[in-house]
């Protein structure tokens, strides 16, 4: 028996309902056994055709803290980059990183827990063909002084030919200076199926397109 939508959601732009995932894995979380005193890592299973409540415990594989890098914003990415060749796994602390570099992740398998928001360029560039994002939000940067904030909350990179996202939002907070965002949502003027992409406006400074 199909799930009936919720309430509300036929015709309605500001909700998303999507009646399978084709592919999706849950965020890996971490947990404490208080017999030993240790922590780990539980990384959920990649599941398919998958719809309703998840269960992130089903097929997770659980990792010891002992293969793991847990940073610090005083790390540089040549640091975190030296406990990725280890084979280390990384769990980014709270906090703001000024990163000279990029990090590279060429191992298989590897796990690394990130979140971007508040980027003075791109939040996301996807650069992959055949990407799919279910569900999607960030801010963009509080602190821009240009008068043109030339970048977006999430972009598909040139190439790419084919990709799939729904449920989009990208918020913006100009705190400190009037200033303007062409995009929220740059496809870079290809043709891609982008189902309920939205921009919303917080507060500060109003951003004018």
């Amino acid at each position: 028996m199909e799930r009936p939508p919720p309430s509300g959601s036929e015709g309605n732009p500001s909700i998303s309902v999507e009646s399978e995932v084709p592919l999706i894995a849950e965020k890996p979380f971490i947990t404490y056994v208080e017999d030993g005193g240790k922590f780990n890592l539980v990384v959920p299973g990649v599941e398919s055709g998958t719809s309703g409540v998840a269960k992130p415990m089903k097929n997770a594989t659980v990792v010891p803290f002992e293969s793991f890098h847990v940073t610090d914003p005083s790390d540089t990415a040549a640091v975190i980059n030296a406990k990725l060749v280890e084979g280390l796994h990384i769990v980014v602390t709270p906090g703001v990183y000024e990163l000279e570099d990029s990090l590279e992740i060429k191992q298989e398998n590897q796990v690394v827990r990130l979140a971007a928001e508040h980027t003075t360029e791109d939040n996301v560039v996807w650069n992959g063909d055949r990407g799919t994002t279910f569900f999607y939000q960030a801010e963009i940067m509080y602190d821009c002084m240009e008068d043109e904030w030339l970048h977006s909350c999430y972009r598909i990179g040139e190439g790419v030919k084919d990709h799939k996202a729904t449920g989009l939002g990208c918020f913006s907070y100009f705190r400190d200076h009037a200033g303007s965002c062409a995009h929220g949502v740059d496809t870079g003027g290809g043709s891609f199926n982008i189902d309920k992409a939205a921009s919303m406006w917080l507060n500060g400074f109003y951003c004018s397109d």
